[in-house]
């Protein structure tokens, strides 16, 4: 875990020494290419064909909520990055805040993860065999993650 976390710092650190952390370049480039709304749509649409698909039980319903609120939670949020407020700090302070925001998000998907843990505990070995198959934060199956 220690070599993730040092991984993941000297990744913000080359990053912001190349410049790729400039706050107002990012906007410019980024400006308009994530619309959170039709993400979850989507998001919700994949969840609901796989709830459907697995036939699930009254009482895997409990377990099934607590999984899919776990994964909502761990998105990211539209509007969690302001380029404003990151424009006006320093690249070390920058990356400081980028690096809070990965630990954030990596919190986020620990959480689903164990929530997905205990759902798929729940589950009749032909309801894993489809949740194998159609599941995983967005793969659904699909080679190159459904892209």
């Amino acid at each position: 875990m220690q070599s993730l976390k040092k991984r993941i710092a000297l990744g913000l650190v080359v990053a912001a020494a190349a410049g790729v952390l400039s706050a107002p370049a990012f906007a410019e480039r980024n400006a308009g290419c994530f619309d959170g709304k039709r993400f979850e749509q989507r998001m919700e649409k994949r969840q609901q064909a796989l709830h459907d698909d697995l036939k699930l039980t009254a009482a895997q319903e409990k377990g099934w909520k607590t999984y899919t609120d776990a994964v909502k939670a761990a998105m990211p949020k539209r509007g969690d990055f302001d380029p404003k407020a990151m424009a006006d700090l320093s690249a070390p302070e920058r990356a400081d805040k980028m690096l809070a925001r990965g630990q954030e998000r990596l919190d986020g998907m620990r959480k689903a993860t164990e929530a997905m843990k205990a759902f798929y505990a729940t589950l009749t070995p032909e309801q894993k065999k489809t949740f194998d198959q159609k599941s995983f934060h967005g793969f659904h199956g699909k080679p190159g993650g459904g892209r």
